[in-house]
């Protein structure tokens, strides 16, 4: 009977019924349960995640270890290498209880792990150039938009190889397409 009262209650919130769905320990309902099974979901993917991640920057670490590279660019993705080292730090709460005078003795030897860095550019923009070589089909179409930007279209047509059939028959292929140009600089 509670089940079927629970399902009720659901619904009427618009929500989806999920029987097996875990019930919070204090029952207090802060979120829909959906929304609760959607974070643990998104939880589980992200720890799966950072895995799959520590696996890929130790290959590389390795790989740039080994091969003694420092810097790595593969366009959008670039991974600095940095060597483990050692290092000295200066021990200034045990410095201030003994004897300020004896600098050296407190002096503290630390080590660095190797790490790397790995970094994803943004897309940067680019001019892409398209040459196409056929006819115009007519005149240029020129509209005004209701914001004053203008847009131009142009019926094209392009010839393929043309080729002879057995029986003497001459082919083409004839692709037909339409161009529309935009801009505020078009056709000032």
């Amino acid at each position: 009977m509670q089940r079927l009262r629970d399902y009720w209650s659901v619904r009427l919130k618009g929500e989806q019924f999920l029987p097996n769905a875990p019930v919070p320990a204090d029952e207090k309902q802060l979120i829909p349960m959906q929304l609760v099974n959607t974070i643990i979901d998104i939880e589980e993917q992200a720890s799966y995640i950072a895995e799959v991640q520590k696996g890929y920057k130790e290959q590389l670490k390795s790989a740039m270890r080994e091969n003694g590279v420092k810097s790595w660019d593969a366009g959008r993705l670039r991974v600095s290498y940095t060597p483990s080292s050692t290092g000295k730090s200066f021990d200034a709460k045990k410095f201030q209880e003994d004897h300020p005078e004896l600098y050296s003795q407190y002096l503290k030897t630390s080590t660095k792990a190797d790490s790397i860095r790995v970094t994803i550019r943004g897309r940067k923009m680019s001019v892409n150039k398209v040459i196409l070589i056929g006819r115009a089909g007519k005149d240029p179409d020129v509209r005004t938009l209701d914001g004053g930007a203008k847009v131009a279209s142009l019926s094209f047509a392009t010839t393929d190889k043309a080729y002879t059939l057995q029986n003497g028959t001459r082919c083409r292929n004839v692709q037909n397409g339409i161009i529309l140009f935009f801009g505020i600089r078009l056709l000032k």
